[in-house]
């Protein structure tokens, strides 16, 4: 609690308890406790603000800003033309062939 140890808060109270007094530390404690309950709500009512702001700014902004632009859905597709088409199975296997009759008849 607010950063303090078990032996920190047993010496502050019997301080509390010395310079208060018996008979007006309930009273002390209670109005204590209505302070940091108020102090709470203030903090949550503060940051609730905040919030409530920072969402009408963007819903505001979501409405003024211009539609999005349709995207054309088919994916552009670029062939490059000097590329020939992969051959067939038949055309790989004769391919070594074709090749090595070639060189023999040059």
């Amino acid at each position: 609690m607010f950063g303090l140890s078990f032996s920190h808060i047993i010496l502050l109270s019997a301080l509390a308890l010395i310079f208060i007094g018996p008979k007006q530390l309930p009273e002390v404690a209670r109005q204590l406790g209505k302070f940091l309950n108020e102090l709470k709500r203030v903090g949550s009512d503060f940051s609730k603000t905040i919030v409530e702001a920072r969402n009408t700014t963007d819903e505001e902004l979501r409405n003024s800003a211009p539609p999005a632009p349709i995207v054309n859905p088919e994916p552009i597709v670029y062939v490059d033309p000097t590329i020939h088409s992969a051959p067939k199975e038949d055309e790989k296997k004769d391919a070594p062939i074709a090749d090595e009759a070639k060189a023999k008849h040059d």
